[in-house]
């Protein structure tokens, strides 16, 4: 009794953990469909295919998701059934090519289709975090340029003006207690900012 009850709070365990996962990356479904491919078009049993991922899988969510894919596997419910339960975690494009893979007979050649989509929407992302370096690179000096012009630039002109005695523009006045308030409340930068880009 208390064998299986442990047996139930670790498999409660690791759904919690696949859940929490929420949908597996990229990259990661490239690595369990590439082994499951590889392995099942040369005949291995999806058992014996999921057991080697349990073993030697580099992500620890692929090991975890091999574990419960077996279990269930075992327990009499197709590659496709299972893979349905954690649709969550492995996006629904899968989950149907996974059925119609299973349906056709042909779930190696299905399998080898999905692999390349994956690598295309691997590629796909690599390009546009490429291209979005360098005006997120070009924004940040921007913004650190400002934030120097207010509180070391404009200050200078502050005193050059009282010095002389002479009456500063309203926009200058502006830039000037912009300044004072990021001198005094410096911490809040990071968060201002931070919360612009969530925006």
């Amino acid at each position: 009794d208390q064998e299986k009850t442990l047996e139930e709070i670790k498999k409660k365990r690791n759904k919690d953990l696949l859940n929490a996962y929420c949908i597996l990356p990229v990259k990661d479904k490239i690595d369990l469909t590439s082994t499951l491919q590889t392995l099942t078009s040369t005949g291995i049993p999806i058992i014996e295919t999921l057991v080697f991922l349990e073993n030697n899988a580099e992500s620890k969510k692929i090991r975890t998701l091999a574990l419960e894919l077996r279990r269930n596997i075992i327990a009499g419910s197709t590659l496709a059934e299972t893979v349905e339960k954690y649709k969550k975690v492995f996006g629904r494009v899968f989950v149907g090519l996974v059925k119609a893979g299973e349906d056709s007979g042909e779930l190696d050649k299905t399998l080898e289709r999905m692999l390349q989509l994956f690598k295309k929407q691997d590629a796909t992302k690599a390009k546009v975090i490429g291209a979005l370096i360098y005006p997120v690179f070009v924004i940040c000096v921007a913004v650190l340029v400002i934030i120097v012009m207010l509180t070391f630039v404009f200050p200078a002109f502050a005193g050059m003006f009282d010095s002389l005695g002479a009456e500063l523009p309203f926009i200058t006045k502006l830039c000037i207690q912009m300044g004072t308030f990021m001198k005094k409340f410096w911490y809040m930068i990071p968060i201002i900012l931070f919360g612009i880009i969530l925006v």
